[in-house]
């Protein structure tokens, strides 16, 4: 019950509270080893009140309630970034499936200028370009004009889709014969025009 007995007896306390101390930062580092951010625990040094290490407990307490919080944060704000991803995914999918629209559009019109819309045959703009191009070479050849006859008989006794019909069989027929030298196209109406060329 001397001063050294008093001494010895703070020593062994202290070296209690140190241990404790010390086994609550062994836990909390195989904690922090271990972490998972799913999860919404929050790991909390604990130790005895009478532990003169208790303030710094509290204050790595309060460190690891602050990484939590930024932890939540973060997840809220990787929520947030993965839900404007997907809008912006999606966002780049309807324009790209609207740009290969106007591209598919604007490919029709282009054919349309050249183009008569119900046979796909070439029209008279096409014929006349392939017609000037040819005489600029000087090649010899011939144009011939195809009339249906009594067309507008077929269309008034018949009907215009059974002209229509008629129109569309003439021209498959005409595209049949078509080849590099042999132009074919519909000059309107129901009248065809052929280009052929000579080649030496």
């Amino acid at each position: 019950n001397d001063e050294i007995g008093e001494i010895s007896r703070a020593l062994s306390s202290m070296q209690e509270n140190f241990i404790e101390l010390k086994n609550n930062i062994v836990d909390m580092d195989a904690q922090i080893q271990n972490i998972n951010i799913d999860e919404n625990a929050i790991y909390q040094l604990n130790l005895s009140k009478d532990n003169p290490f208790a303030g710094i407990t509290s204050s790595v307490n309060e460190l690891l309630v602050k990484v939590h919080r930024y932890i939540e944060q973060i997840k809220l704000f990787n929520k947030e970034i993965s839900y404007k991803n997907e809008m912006l995914m999606s966002s780049e999918e309807e324009l790209t499936v609207q740009l290969e629209e106007i591209n598919a559009q604007k490919e029709h019109i282009h054919f349309l200028a050249d183009h008569d819309p119900m046979t796909n045959l070439p029209n008279r703009i096409s014929f006349n370009e392939k017609l000037i191009s040819i005489l600029k070479t000087d090649a010899m050849g011939g144009v011939l004009l195809l009339d249906i006859d009594n067309f507008k008989g077929i269309n008034d006794s018949l009907g215009h889709l059974f002209g229509d019909r008629v129109i569309m069989h003439v021209s498959n027929k005409l595209q049949e014969i078509a080849n590099p030298l042999v132009f074919i196209s519909r000059f309107g109406g129901d009248e065809f025009l052929l280009l052929y060329e000579c080649r030496e």
